[in-house]
């Protein structure tokens, strides 16, 4: 959520190594802020869990170099 990347640019101010970001915005559909559904019902815990599923799959193939490989 944003107010979460807001306070982790406040904690990290001494480290502009570390880049922050939504991960909503790795969407198929890009969703900028996906809410916490930890106080809601299950059919929303699902709809955002696949949203989260979708943006780290398409995260990783951007990043390829950090895929670990099968051994």
């Amino acid at each position: 959520e944003v107010r979460q990347a807001h306070e982790l640019q406040r904690r990290l101010l001494d480290r502009p190594d570390v880049g922050i970001a939504l991960l909503g915005l790795w969407c198929t559909r890009k969703m900028p802020h996906l809410h916490d559904p930890f106080t809601l019902n299950d059919r929303y815990f699902d709809a955002v869990f696949k949203r989260i599923d979708d943006a780290v799959h398409n995260l990783a193939m951007e990043l390829p170099h950090l895929t670990k490989t099968a051994s």
